[in-house]
C-alpha cells in the first residue's frame, strides 16, 4: 500500500482546522467576539510598547551588542603554523630552549625578546647567538646594561599589553604586514602571556603558542621535532590579501 506524502497530509489538516474554526465561529455569541477582539486590541498595544522597549535597549547597548556580533570565534586555534609565513616574531623570554626552538625553526627575519631584568641574560644569549642572522630587538641588547627592559614587572599583564603592542607596531613600521607578524604567547609569565595575547588581538596579528614535546617541554632547541607550533589567533588569512 503506497504511503500517503507528507504534504498531502499536511493540506488534509490545514483545510480541516481551518473549517473547525469556521464551524465553531457560527456558535460564538457576539459579545465573546467584542472580548476577543478587544483581547487582540490590547495584545497589539502591548507587543507594541514591548517593541519600543526593545528598540530603546538596542540602541543604548549598541555597542555592546556590536562588539558581541563582531567577537572573533577562533575556529583555526590549535592549527598547524607554517614557519614560512613567519617574518616577524615578538617573543616573551624565560627559558632559553623555547625562544631559541623558535628563532631556530620558524627562522624569522625579524625578532623581538620582551625580557625582564630576571631574564635579560637568557635574551643577550638569544642576541649573541642570532644577531647574524636575524634582527633581533631591541637593539640595546648588545649593551643591556645602558637601557631598561621592556618588561619591569613580570606580573603585570598591562606592561607586557604595552610592550608587545609597542614592538608591534615597530615591526609595521619597518615593513612587515599584519599577516607576517606573529606574537608567541609561550614563554614568560601567565600575565606576559595574557598581556601578549591581548596585543596581538588588539593590533590585528596572529598569536601562537609552542607545544614542548618532551613532556611538555622543549629540552633540546636544535632538534627541530621538540616543538609544535600552533594557533591561538590566527589573523594571517584574514590579511594575507588586504595587505598584499
Amino acid at each position: 500500500m503506497r504511503r500517503i506524502p507528507a504534504i498531502v497530509w499536511g493540506v488534509l489538516s490545514f483545510f480541516l482546522i481551518s473549517g473547525g474554526v469556521l464551524i465553531g465561529a457560527q456558535f460564538v455569541s457576539e459579545a465573546w467576539i467584542i472580548r476577543f477582539d478587544r483581547a487582540g486590541i490590547l495584545l497589539g498595544y502591548a507587543l507594541s510598547c514591548l517593541s519600543i522597549g526593545v528598540a530603546a535597549y538596542a540602541w543604548a547597548k549598541r555597542a555592546a551588542i556590536r562588539r558581541w556580533f563582531q567577537q572573533k570565534s577562533y575556529e583555526d586555534a590549535f592549527e598547524p603554523v607554517k614557519p614560512q609565513n613567519v617574518k616577524g616574531v615578538v617573543i616573551p623570554v624565560s627559558r632559553r630552549e623555547q625562544p631559541e626552538w623558535i628563532l631556530r625553526h620558524l627562522r624569522p627575519e625579524k625578532a623581538v625578546l620582551l625580557y625582564t631584568s630576571k631574564t635579560i641574560k637568557v635574551a643577550k644569549e638569544l642576541y649573541d647567538a642570532f644577531q647574524n642572522e636575524i634582527e633581533i630587538l631591541p637593539e640595546v641588547l648588545n649593551s643591556p646594561e645602558k637601557a631598561q627592559p621592556p618588561i619591569e614587572v613580570p606580573f603585570n599583564p598591562e606592561a607586557a599589553f604595552e610592550a608587545a603592542k609597542r614592538f608591534i607596531q615597530r615591526l609595521e613600521a619597518e615593513g612587515l604586514k599584519k599577516h607576517e607578524i606573529y606574537v608567541d604567547t609561550t614563554g614568560g609569565t601567565v600575565p606576559m602571556s595574557i598581556g601578549c595575547f591581548m596585543a596581538a588581538e588588539k593590533a590585528g596579528v596572529s598569536s601562537i603558542y609552542v607545544i614542548g614535546m618532551q613532556q611538555g617541554k622543549i629540552k633540546d632547541p636544535v632538534d627541530s621535532k621538540q616543538g609544535k607550533p600552533i594557533f591561538i589567533s590566527n589573523h594571517s588569512e584574514a590579511y594575507s590579501h588586504s595587505d598584499a
